[in-house]
């Protein structure tokens, strides 16, 4: 989203591509990972989150993420320290 909102179609389906080929493990998301997220986003409800954001910090606060590359400051609201290249 980021970069399709600030560049264009063509740069965000690079950095697409750019992802699919990192070595990642995708990790499986189901009914209870949505209901933590959906109490993520009430205790968080002053912040403008999106479903997004917080099974990201599910997943995140789960898996014990000391720190994130991220344009979205919003993924250290569970403590990670999230580090913001513009």
């Amino acid at each position: 989203g980021w970069f399709l909102r600030r560049y264009d179609q063509s740069s965000a389906l690079q950095f697409l591509a750019f992802i699919e080929a990192l070595p990642f493990r995708l990790a499986d998301v189901g009914k209870n990972e949505i209901a933590e997220a959906t109490e993520i986003l009430r205790r968080f409800s002053d912040q403008k989150l999106t479903l997004v954001d917080a099974v990201g910090l599910v997943l995140m606060h789960k898996h014990k993420t000391e720190w994130c590359w991220s344009t979205d400051n919003h993924l250290g609201l569970l403590g990670a320290k999230v580090i913001v290249h513009w």
